[in-house]
């Protein structure tokens, strides 16, 4: 492979027509620039320069290789220049990983006021209720609630707030069981489930009075947050949810909280990105400070 110094000493002698002036405009020993034409001749077996007293002419070759090392420094040039922009500037694609009911209740709700702010950093999002390894799925942001202290892996990490989760139904449902006034009522109405209630148990917490385990018999098992909130808007059943993505439904009528003294379980809600020793890209900076900005005001109670 050809020596990228010797095709930049090459294209200057060409431009400058001097071995002197190309020295001069590099910085670098006139000596250096001639051995390395003359390694550079050897390596590819023609003559590059005709060399005379008073100046340098190019062979039909050395045009040829001026056309291909130009146009290689060009991009290079261009290369650095784009790099240099991303570093200093909020610019580039942000890869973002979060999961299926983050996505929908939260970024859905928030990513175009970032958008039209920063209209030349582009955005892809990838969806998953797994934990990914950023550098090693390509992630440049990761979103996670979780339940225990996430592992120091060397990235950044940022809290975003505290999420708790209620039992909701609709006031339908709870007419027909009425009362409901401490846990163990709660037994008595149909439930709708989420992974991750544990199965058949769901553990309430409050303040003062502390844990109480209940039995329970879901009707409707899922993972989808929306479709369980669908049903227990159409009083099939009592769920546990994290409470901010009822608040509409509660203001409509649709869902009332059950118990609101009691949470069904909190999370921790936590922002995760990519840095370097230089620290994180701008456009990775800018977009988590405004989730940090802005999330907390929508997941805290």
């Amino acid at each position: 492979m050809l020596d990228f110094s010797a095709l930049a000493f090459f294209v200057q002698v060409l431009e400058k027509k001097s071995i002197t002036a190309a020295s001069e405009t590099l910085s670098v020993p006139k000596s250096t620039v001639s051995r390395s034409l003359i390694r550079l001749e050897e390596e590819l077996g023609v003559l590059l320069l005709q060399r005379s007293t008073r100046r340098i002419t190019p062979t039909d070759a050395g045009l040829e290789l001026y056309d291909y090392a130009r146009a290689i420094l060009n991009d290079v040039e261009s290369a650095t220049m784009a790099l240099r922009r991303r570093a200093t500037e909020s610019v580039g694609t942000i890869r973002i990983s979060c999961s299926h009911g983050f996505s929908a209740f939260v970024v859905s709700t928030i990513i175009d006021r970032f958008m039209l702010k920063h209209p030349q950093i582009r955005i892809m999002q990838h969806i998953t209720d797994k934990f990914v390894d950023l550098p090693h799925d390509g992630i440049d942001v990761l979103i996670r609630a979780h339940h225990r202290p996430l592992p120091d892996s060397g990235m950044v990490q940022r809290p975003l707030g505290k999420i708790r989760w209620g039992l909701f139904a609709n006031p339908r449902l709870l007419a027909e069981y009425a009362p409901i006034v401490e846990p163990n009522d709660v037994e008595k109405l149909p439930m709708l489930s989420h992974h991750t209630v544990t199965a058949e148990r769901l553990i309430l917490d409050h303040p003062t009075l502390g844990q109480e385990s209940l039995t329970i018999t879901p009707r409707f098992c899922g993972t989808d947050m929306l479709a369980l909130k669908k049903l227990a808007q159409k009083a099939l059943g009592a769920v546990a949810l994290p409470t901010y993505i009822c608040k509409p439904e509660i203001a409509d009528g649709t869902l009332q909280r059950i118990l609101p003294d009691w949470t069904a379980g909190t999370a921790q809600l936590t922002v995760l990105m990519t840095s370097s020793r230089q620290g994180p890209l701008p456009a990775i900076r800018e977009f988590v400070d405004f989730l940090v900005e802005v999330i907390p005001g929508i997941v805290n109670d």
